[in-house]
C-alpha cells in the first residue's frame, strides 16, 4: 500500500501538482483542481470532467474523500468504484482532508 500511495505522490508532484504541503495546489485554480482530481487514482479526464461539471472540481474532491452517496449519479460511478475513489482521494488528500478544501 506505501508503494502506491508514494507513486501517487511523486506522479502528482511530478505532473506540478504538489509544491509544499497537498494544500497548495487546492488553493489555486479550478484548472489545478481538476488535476488533483484526475491525479486520484481510478479517474481519468473524462470521469474527472464528469465530476467537475455535476459538482465543481475543489467541492467533488471532498465528496470523494467522505465517500457522499451524491456521487453515485455521475455516469460511471458505481457503489463499488465509489469505494475506490475514495481510498484514492484519502490517499491524495488525507482521511481528513485539507484546509483548502473548506467549502
Amino acid at each position: 500500500m506505501l508503494d502506491r500511495m508514494a507513486f501517487r505522490f511523486f506522479r502528482a508532484k511530478a505532473i506540478g501538482l504538489l509544491k509544499a504541503p497537498a494544500d497548495a495546489c487546492l488553493e489555486s485554480s479550478s484548472d489545478g483542481q481538476r488535476k488533483v482530481l484526475e491525479a486520484v487514482s481510478g479517474i481519468g479526464p473524462v470521469k474527472a470532467n464528469a465530476l467537475s461539471k455535476a459538482f465543481g472540481s475543489k467541492k467533488a474532491l471532498e465528496m470523494l474523500r467522505t465517500k457522499d452517496e451524491r456521487l453515485l449519479t455521475v455516469p460511471g460511478i458505481s457503489p463499488k468504484m465509489l469505494d475506490k475513489l475514495q481510498i484514492g482521494a484519502q490517499d491524495i488528500l488525507g482521511t481528513k482532508g485539507r484546509a483548502a478544501l473548506s467549502l
